[in-house]
Parts: C-alpha cells; sequence; structure tokens
C-alpha cells in the first residue's frame, strides 16, 4: 500500500508515517456518542410523531420541518460515524493518501453545508412552536423576525460555503492549486456565532409567556425546565465556537476537526430532542396522566375533591390551529378558573341590556336582564355562537379567582375577554 500510496501531507519531525494503522484521536468514542445519540433522538422523534398524529391528530409544517432536521441530522452522523470508523477523520494528514484525504474533504464538506440548514430548520419547527404560545402582537412580531433573521442569516451562509471555491471542485481537492477560495474559516465561525447568538434568543423569548401563564407554579417551572434544556444547545454552540479557531488555522485538518465533529453531532441531536420536549406532555397525559400529576381522560371531566378540575396545559392547546384552538381555549381557561360566578358587563342600557356570564361548561352566554326567575336569579341563557372566550394574554394572564374587579366584557372584533371592572 505504502508503495501505490502518494501521502496527502510532509510528514512532520517527530512523527512515524503509517499508512497501515495509523495514529487515531477520538475514533472510538466519537462512533460510541454519535450512535447513542441518533438512537434517543430517533425514539423521541418517533414519540413526538406519534402524538401529533395519532393522539391529537394534527400534524403541522412545525412537524414537517422537524422531520426533515431529524433525517439531515441522522444523514450527517451516518456520514461522521463513517469517516470515523474509515479512520480518514481523527488521523493526520500524512498518515492518509491523497484519494483518501480528498474524499475525506469531500464529506467534510457536506457535513458542513447540511448542518445549516439542519438547525435552521429545528430552529423554525420551535419557533413556529412558540407563535401559539401567545396572541400578544409583540410576541407574535418578535418570533417572526427571529425566523426571517435564522432563515436569512442561513440561506447566505450554506451559499456562501457551497461557491466558496473556484473552481468548485477546489473546495476537496488538495491537488488542484488554480483558482482561489475564501476564508472558509471565518465562514465556519461565522455559523456557530450565529447559531450561538440565536440559541440565546430561543432560551429567553419564551420566558415572559411562561410567567404570564394562569397555571399553578409547578406547572410554569417545569415549563421553564423544558425550555431550560434547550440552553444545553447553546452550551455545544459555545463549546465548539471556542474550538473552532484553532482548527481553521490547521493545516492538518483531518486531525483537527475530530473534537469539533463530536460536539457538532452531540449538538445536532439536541436541538431534535428540544424540539420535541415540548409536545410529550400530550403524550404523557394520555398513557401515564398520573406521572405528571393529571387524571385519567375519562374522569376530565369530574372534579376532583377539591373542586378543581385537571388543568390542561399549553403544549395541547399549541398543537391545534384557528377555530379548534379557540375552541379547546376556551373550555379549559373555563375549567383552570372554575368560572362559575356571574361578572356582570352592561352591554347595553336600556332594559332589555344583557350581562356576561360563563356557564358550567365554560362557555360564555349572554343573559337578558329582563329574564329573571322569581328569586331574582338569571333563568334563561342565550347562546352567543362564534365568541369563545378569547384565548390571548388577558384570559392567560387572569387571576386565579377573579374578585369584583374583573369583568367579561366583549371586544369589538366579537370575542370575549377578561379585563379589569371601570369600578
Amino acid at each position: 500500500m505504502a508503495t501505490s500510496c502518494v501521502p496527502a501531507s510532509t510528514v512532520l519531525s517527530g512523527y512515524t508515517q503509517n499508512f497501515a494503522d495509523p495514529m487515531s484521536k477520538h475514533n472510538t468514542a466519537g462512533i460510541v456518542i454519535s450512535v447513542v445519540g441518533m438512537v434517543i433522538t430517533t425514539l423521541f422523534m418517533l414519540l413526538r410523531l406519534y402524538t401529533k398524529a395519532f393522539l391529537a391528530h394534527i400534524f403541522g409544517i412545525d412537524d414537517v420541518a422537524l422531520t426533515i432536521a431529524w433525517m439531515m441530522s441522522i444523514a450527517l452522523q451516518i456520514m461522521v460515524v463513517y469517516l470515523w470508523a474509515e479512520k480518514t477523520i481523527g488521523v493526520h494528514m500524512w498518515d492518509l493518501c491523497i484519494q483518501q484525504a480528498n474524499s475525506s474533504i469531500l464529506l467534510i464538506s457536506v457535513c458542513s453545508i447540511l448542518y445549516i440548514p439542519l438547525m435552521a430548520l429545528a430552529k423554525f419547527s420551535l419557533l413556529l412552536f412558540y407563535r401559539k404560545l401567545s396572541m400578544d402582537r409583540w410576541f407574535k412580531y418578535s418570533v417572526y423576525g427571529v425566523m426571517a433573521f435564522v432563515i436569512s442569516y442561513s440561506i447566505a451562509l450554506a451559499f456562501s460555503l457551497i461557491f466558496a471555491c473556484t473552481p468548485l471542485e477546489r473546495n476537496w481537492d488538495i491537488t488542484i492549486t488554480a483558482g482561489s477560495c475564501v476564508n472558509k474559516g471565518r465562514i465556519y465561525l461565522a455559523t456557530a456565532g450565529l447559531n450561538a447568538a440565536t440559541d440565546v434568543i430561543l432560551l429567553i423569548l419564551p420566558t415572559p409567556m411562561i410567567w404570564q401563564l394562569s397555571v399553578p407554579l409547578v406547572q410554569k417551572i417545569g415549563l421553564a425546565c423544558i425550555f431550560g434544556i434547550g440552553s444545553l444547545t447553546l452550551i455545544t454552540s459555545l463549546v465548539r465556537l471556542s474550538l473552532l479557531p484553532p482548527m481553521v488555522s490547521a493545516l492538518d485538518t483531518t486531525w483537527a476537526i475530530s473534537t469539533p465533529a463530536i460536539w457538532i453531532c452531540v449538538e445536532a441531536n439536541l436541538v431534535i430532542i428540544c424540539g420535541c420536549l415540548p409536545i410529550l406532555r400530550l403524550f404523557f397525559r394520555h398513557v401515564a396522566p398520573r406521572l405528571i400529576g393529571e387524571y385519567p381522560e375519562t374522569t376530565a371531566s369530574k372534579p376532583s375533591s377539591r373542586g378543581k378540575r385537571p388543568i390542561h396545559s399549553v403544549a395541547e392547546l399549541s398543537i391545534l390551529d384557528g377555530a379548534q384552538r379557540r375552541s379547546a381555549a376556551s373550555k379549559q381557561y373555563g375549567r383552570l378558573n372554575e368560572w362559575n360566578e356571574i361578572w356582570e358587563r352592561d352591554l347595553g342600557g336600556d332594559a332589555d341590556s344583557e350581562i356576561c356570564t360563563v356557564d358550567s361548561t365554560g362557555r360564555v352566554v349572554a343573559v337578558n336582564k329582563s329574564s329573571k326567575s322569581p328569586s331574582g336569579s338569571a333563568s334563561k341563557h342565550k347562546k352567543r355562537p362564534n365568541a369563545p372566550i378569547w384565548c390571548g394574554g388577558q384570559v392567560e394572564s387572569a387571576p386565579r379567582s377573579p374578585g369584583p374587579s374583573y369583568v367579561v366584557g366583549r371586544n369589538d372584533d366579537g370575542r370575549y375577554s377578561l379585563r379589569p371592572s371601570a369600578a
């Protein structure tokens, strides 16, 4: 093999060239970490897909985006594991033939390009989930702004790597000296830096919405922990960012890339897992509700011994869209706050003006003031079709037991919301 192999690099003094059994770095550890990570990530992804498709019966754009990102993650890691198994990364350049080095650099280039849309799609999926957490305009615009930022820099970075060299083959063929290349090391650093920055944004963005939810403190802490797991991707981004400068300046590319490759695989797995976590509460509510402190579905409509009905999480509402989400929110927030009192709101001014009330099922109904029973209580309810309780910020941030200072009022768009009393 040695007589027919042209070394890809000149051996440094103090090293012995070994084509048959080259010295390697992190190869076994990298393979184990990647394979275990792929198995765990695939399990999380299957649970998410099962929950959305068979329990919620909704499969949206966020699911498509995360599924594609997961497939890219698996493809990327298979290529990296292959390089480790073939000992074409984690080994010195002078222990490789030119053909081996070219093949290794080609796959490294493909992985570098594939990593960009993988991270973009995973973050896009998570942002689509964020968008359903609140109806507040500022929050939705913030989410859309982050989406546009992620998509824009991802497209720019991907094309910068694809067309980094002229001719194109110079990206991976070390024998081509004609033409020119941009500084690919700066593109790698920009990719890591921008991913770390967006990880920080994704960690901070939902925090105000979580603490405004009208759910018990334990559930708020649970939601915060779910989103806090996203900080692990931030840690991996920062670690990889710290490892890149010595790698991009190294001439011994195949040796230097071994450690960053491990962190790329870890990050590719964590970002998919983080995208699956918010939906898994709905899965456990169906298969093991007591593990998360809820009652089985069959008892969902029955009050507990303390008079409280089980609380339905925001993750469950977030998988619904449009009228389904508004209708579900109407029922669940009605249960959450036990709206069995009447809050009066004069909507007219004449003798037949109406007041708003919430009945035992959580629906907002209009009661004609002139229709009173002999005891003085409202006896007839006139249902308001297409006017559920608004599932926006006012209801989510409502107090646990609204007192006389809060009333249910009808907005200009026909929906009802909880608002402070004029008194």
